[in-house]
């Protein structure tokens, strides 16, 4: 009878050092998957914020030449909708502040569309263009673009909230 007990203890042994090796694999298998989404997750945060400072830039650029005639007076193309796509897929709370990046461009297309209407009938008409009227929508295409850029630095640092809270729960776990 003590003749099995041996081999039978063994067997034993060898099923429940493969049954720990399973679990332990399938844990590390599952903390790894996780951090693989996690850091995409942040991936995509990352692209977000350098999506909008792309934005930023863009409008600088753009708001430059219409002001001081200096450089391309046509937006190149925007990436508002990775910026969209980015915010519907990685951070939907943020869909209201997009929204309010969206009527913050519209209103600096319609000053900068006014502004180079004004400009193409002047020339058109060939007269000088008046003082007051240049200074005066300079001052609000200047101005559209200073609410454009509080909405995209105030997304920016919204993003940026969201990564840190994402990068602590990393860290905790």
């Amino acid at each position: 009878m003590f003749i099995w007990l041996g081999p039978a203890l063994a067997l034993i042994g060898v099923l429940i050092g493969g049954i720990i090796t399973y679990i332990v694999t399938r844990t590390k298998l599952r903390h790894d998957k996780s951090l693989e989404k996690d850091k995409l997750y942040l991936e995509k945060l990352e692209q977000l914020y350098r999506t909008i400072t792309n934005l930023i830039y863009i409008y600088r650029s753009n708001m430059s030449s219409a002001l001081y005639g200096k450089g391309d007076n046509k937006l190149p193309t925007i990436p508002i909708d990775q910026i969209d796509m980015l915010i519907g897929f990685y951070a939907p709370e943020l869909n209201d502040d997009f929204q309010q990046l969206e009527r913050a461009r519209s209103d600096y297309g319609k000053v900068k569309a006014e502004f180079d209407v004004y400009r193409i009938m002047r020339r058109k008409e060939k007269k000088d263009f008046e003082p007051n009227i240049i200074k005066e929508i300079k001052s609000r295409i200047g101005q559209a673009y200073d609410q454009l850029e509080d909405r995209c630095k105030l997304l920016q640092n919204k993003v940026k909230a969201i990564s840190n809270e994402s990068v602590d729960l990393l860290r905790r776990s």
